[in-house]
């Protein structure tokens, strides 16, 4: 694969915008960060036909063509740089896993457009903006889940949250009891009239409260005041079913492949 220029950059924007729910994250990285990610391409007859970008320790892969791209560059890329995860729509990491089933495990999930939140229960919490010096604090929760910490170091998510807050790409969302934190909502990145919701977590002796149904319609609300469109990953089927009740609906499905630490 070839290593994307200024000029690629801007056509590669271009290029996956049309889909933007299968590639979020790498839509908003690039039109963000620019040449500040690597970025690198395949092209068949001129077309655009695989990109894949590099954010810290993870690697976004996308194609509009998932089936038939060809798969050669990006697999060797890939093992040569040997990210933690790799994520890409359902249809390419159905088929990197082939290539990567011994040194990685398979994850994935749903994608969905949140517009709405309805709960009847009263609101018994304050949410907050988080500040940079909540950072740590943030990210020793979110690291002591293991849904998080099988994919992410401590390490990683404060450098992501920190990264994030400084330059305006995201937005966390806290609640604190008795001055401590214990819940957390994030809009992990964000351009033009798109955002993503990720990173929610409720410190396990409150996971018996609301605190998570507060948060998750304080995030909705706040979007849809600034007249946005909010999207958020899903791989809880239950929890998934409880927002298409909503009126939440699904656009896409996703995988990704966590590297295996043992």
């Amino acid at each position: 694969m070839k290593k994307a220029t200024e000029r690629e950059i801007s056509e590669i924007v271009k290029y996956i915008k049309d889909d933007v729910v299968n590639c979020l994250y790498m839509y908003i990285d690039i039109k963000v960060y620019g040449t500040y990610v690597d970025v690198w391409y395949d092209k068949v007859n001129e077309n655009y036909d695989l990109i894949a970008m590099k954010y810290h320790d993870s690697f976004q892969v996308y194609s509009s063509c998932p089936e038939s791209a060809d798969l050669t560059g990006v697999i060797e890329l890939l093992k040569n740089n040997k990210p933690a995860m790799i994520n890409a729509r359902k249809g390419l990491i159905d088929r990197l896993e082939t290539a990567f089933k011994d040194t990685y495990t398979r994850d994935g999930g749903f994608i969905l457009q949140l517009k709405r939140f309805v709960s009847v229960e009263d609101n018994e919490f304050n949410v907050e903006v988080a500040r940079l010096d909540d950072v740590d604090e943030i990210a020793e929760l979110i690291s002591s889940d293991p849904y998080y910490s099988d994919s992410y170091t401590f390490e990683e998510i404060r450098a992501q949250l920190k990264d994030r807050m400084t330059t305006n790409m995201g937005v966390s969302f806290i609640i604190r009891e008795n001055g401590v934190i214990i819940a957390h909502n994030s809009i992990t990145a964000q351009v033009d009239d798109i955002c993503v919701a990720s990173m929610l977590i409720v410190h396990h002796d409150w996971r018996q409260t609301n605190a998570a149904i507060v948060i998750e319609k304080f995030i909705i609300d706040y979007v849809n005041r600034q007249g946005k469109k909010l999207f958020g990953f899903s791989t809880d089927r239950r929890r998934r079913k409880q927002f298409e009740m909503m009126g939440n609906p699904i656009v896409a499905e996703y995988g990704k492949l966590i590297r295996k630490t043992k």
